[in-house]
């Protein structure tokens, strides 16, 4: 309906062009999908798509942060009962 159809020489894609950008670039593809928005006569979203992708992008690390820090927990865990076996052992 929004007239959305690949033309080169404007710089346009199709929607099903659009779903492979976002899909497997997501981090450049969908804040370009929301400025080139105003080519099809909608409004530019381009701002509010970067604050998502750095919020997004800041959970990712966070969340990496928090699995690694367990991780090494287990590690330590797994570490400390190991040497208790090998004390009870001899």
């Amino acid at each position: 309906m929004a007239g959305m159809e690949s033309d080169p020489t404007r710089g346009t894609y199709s929607p099903v062009s659009w779903f492979f950008i976002i899909t497997l670039l997501w981090v450049v593809g969908y804040p370009a999908y929301l400025f080139k928005r105003r080519t099809y006569g909608f409004k530019n979203y381009l701002v509010g798509s970067l604050v998502v992708m750095v919020v997004f992008l800041g959970l990712t690390y966070t969340m990496y942060g928090a699995i690694e820090s367990q991780k090494d927990g287990v590690r330590n865990q797994l570490q400390q009962l190991q040497e208790q076996l090998q004390k009870l052992s001899h």
